[in-house]
């Protein structure tokens, strides 16, 4: 899709510099001097008069149209790059998609959803207890490690004492 937005951006470039070089082609011309062959006497001895200053005149409109050429040509340049970056990130995606699909070809098809799982998980295994002490110690010395504030160690015996 980027591609047909350049061309169009390149085809409305070729137009507006081919019009607006067509339109500057009339100033560019050399205009048709028509002398009349029998001027007043008046007007042959008056001093020639200069002619208006239409080279600067034209030259600023040249400097111009070749500016806003330029800036059209940047602006396209600009386009053809995002252009070309965008089809190359799809590119990479379109290739990173059938990666992905060729690597879940190879899989299990998944259980489709509301279908009972196949076996329940089994339960873990109870850890055996670190202590042999009976719960009556146990509890005496959780106390104990409690009332000196000694918290994380009456907290970790009170747990053995409540797993046991």
């Amino acid at each position: 899709m980027t591609g047909s937005i350049v061309r169009v951006a390149v085809a409305a470039l070729i137009l507006a510099g081919s019009l607006i070089l067509a339109g500057c082609g009339e100033t560019l011309r050399p205009r048709a001097v028509t002398v009349e062959q029998s001027r007043p006497p008046a007007e042959a001895e008056r001093p020639a008069v200069p002619a208006p200053a239409e080279p600067p005149r034209v030259a600023e409109q040249l400097a111009r149209i070749a500016d806003e050429l330029s800036e059209l040509q940047n602006a396209v340049a600009k386009l053809m790059a995002a252009s070309r970056q965008q089809e190359d990130q799809l590119t990479h995606f379109q290739r990173r998609l059938s990666d992905v699909e060729a690597q879940n070809r190879g899989r299990a098809p998944a259980v489709p959803g509301g279908f009972a799982p196949s076996s329940p998980a089994p339960a873990p295994v109870p850890i055996p207890s670190a202590t042999t002490a009976p719960a009556e110690d146990l509890y005496r010395e959780g106390l104990e490690k409690f009332r000196a504030k000694d918290l994380d160690a009456a907290v970790l015996i009170f747990y053995d004492l409540i797993v046991t």
